[in-house]
């Protein structure tokens, strides 16, 4: 039986899975990663290690594949930072992460052009491909002369895997959105964006599908894996990308919730329409050739309730009962945590972007206790969500939002996909637990070669079972009244905080 490698190149760590065409699970691995924090500010790691833990990764599925043999491969990785290769796909810098903020004034340049950059590209300026690039050749121009190309580590990985030199360099076209130079729409980067902040074009790689092949793997790293030599080897795309074709977001009108660290809304629709107006979405390619997607994520959404527990459960207890616990007790609380309300932002707002915006509860009252600050918290997500659904109304109003599917660890919570589900009106699709990301990048290793004709449709069939948690009226009703107080809040906290940063 033929199956197929799916490889993410994650922030902390590597995860390796071989599956087969129908999305059965048949080996997984996975290697820590090592991140380095030489200043404040600076997140980075070494294209070397990622290479070395992804080799072991690969070695370690391997061995504990059973039956068939591995058809071809592809990898997906963590999307916004960058590294550079010189002319032999050799590293000229470290991976400069997407948690590193370091290019702030670079950040601040781009802005000058930011209607231009989110109409071109299909997000606005942030701490992305494009600022980091521009770091590079402000901060480092002896560095920056020795760079061929500047790529994303899962094209790296994979360009060492085939033994390619730099004139083959390639990112799939899930990620442009995240370079601030690319002409999204058309498949191509902005002359007038590379020439506007003086980015020479034959430092970016080609800009290509995600099912392309690459090339196939060496028999140097077939040893080094415990592979056959001569696999082809994907394009492969972007984590995101990878983890909502996975869950089988190919449907116009539809969207996931990645209930994981962050918490990520993504809908899907059949035109690019950057969010000009607001920059509350990003607009974003799906691996699927024609279909988009309206992204908007809270950095660090699921780390608040980690940082419940850990602030509010008994040191003794563990975790799991720890939750068990606060989501019986925060069940019983009425919509709206009487009163209380939470802004989730620890990290400050991404969507649209309020960098001064940090995380409170207002409200508090003497009848308030451990539940009802938990019931807030997972509130103050559902709210950030609808927000992100009224930005998603407003530059889609022909295209209603008919159904959510939720996965991730925060799926796992009745309560909390209840509230999202009333808070949103929308009806919520808990999907079974899975690989998503690595089973993406799998599928489309598949399609590459040709043993899947139809994506969308192989992985609509593949998540073809799922519970369903309908909204409430009553609560849903309720809940609107609660979200325009929300709104009214926000936008006093913004006034504070950015009065406070200034002052």
């Amino acid at each position: 039986m033929k199956t197929y490698l799916g490889i993410d190149v994650g922030t902390t760590g590597v995860k390796a899975c071989i599956f087969d065409v129908r999305g059965n699970l048949k080996s997984q691995s996975f290697v820590p990663s090592k991140l380095y924090y030489p200043e404040p500010g600076q997140v980075e790691q070494k294209p070397a290690e990622m290479l070395c833990e992804t080799v072991k990764a690969v070695k370690e599925v391997t061995a504990g594949l059973r039956e068939g043999t591995v058809a071809a491969m592809a990898l997906d990785g963590q999307m916004a930072g960058l590294m550079a290769i010189d002319e032999n796909w050799n590293p000229v810098t470290h991976y400069d992460s997407w948690l590193d903020t370091r290019c702030s004034e670079q950040v601040a340049e781009m802005n000058r052009q930011r209607r231009t950059v989110i109409e071109q590209a299909g997000s606005a300026p942030g701490f992305f491909f494009g600022p980091k690039l521009l770091w590079w050749k402000d901060a480092a121009p002896e560095t920056y002369k020795k760079c061929a190309k500047f790529i994303e580590p899962s094209a790296f990985i994979a360009g060492k895997f085939a033994g390619l030199k730099a004139d083959a360099a390639f990112m799939d076209y899930t990620y442009i959105h995240f370079t601030n130079l690319a002409d999204n729409h058309n498949r191509a980067w902005s002359t007038e964006l590379c020439s506007y902040f003086d980015v020479p074009e034959d430092k970016l790689p080609n800009i290509i599908s995600p099912t392309r092949l690459i090339g196939t793997l060496t028999e140097s790293y077939a040893e080094a894996t415990g592979l056959e030599p001569g696999i082809p080897i994907a394009a492969g795309c972007g984590d995101t990308a990878a983890g909502l074709l996975g869950a089988g977001l190919v449907v116009p009108g539809e969207s996931v919730d990645t209930a994981g660290t962050a918490s990520v809304l993504t809908f899907c629709s059949t035109e690019f329409r950057p969010d000009v107006e607001k920059a509350a979405l990003l607009s974003c390619r799906s691996v699927v050739d024609g279909l988009w997607y309206s992204l908007a994520y809270i950095n660090g959404g699921g780390l608040c309730i980690e940082w419940f527990a850990d602030q509010f459960g008994a040191a003794s207890e563990q975790k799991a009962s720890v939750f068990e616990k606060i989501n019986r007790q925060a069940a019983a609380i009425p919509v709206g945590s009487e009163g209380l309300i939470f802004c989730p932002h620890y990290a400050g707002r991404n969507f649209p972007y309020e960098p001064n915006l940090k995380g409170s509860w207002t409200g508090l009252d003497w009848k308030h206790g451990k539940a009802h600050l938990y019931r807030s918290i997972l509130e103050g997500i559902a709210f950030e969500y609808r927000h992100y659904l009224k930005n998603f109304n407003r530059l889609y109003p022909d295209l209603a939002a008919k159904r959510i599917k939720a996965i991730g660890g925060g799926s796992k919570s009745p309560l909390f996909c209840g509230i999202k589900a009333d808070c949103l009106n929308i009806p919520y699709a808990i999907l079974p637990e899975r690989e998503f990301g690595t089973l993406g990048s799998a599928l489309i290793a598949a399609a590459a070669i040709g043993d899947i004709q139809d994506l969308p449709a192989t992985v609509l069939d593949i998540n073809a079972e799922f519970d369903t948690l309908f909204p409430d009226p009553l609560r849903a009703e309720k809940y609107d009244a609660c979200f325009r107080d929300y709104e009214h809040t926000i936008d006093g906290l913004i006034t504070i905080f950015n009065q406070r940063n200034s002052a």
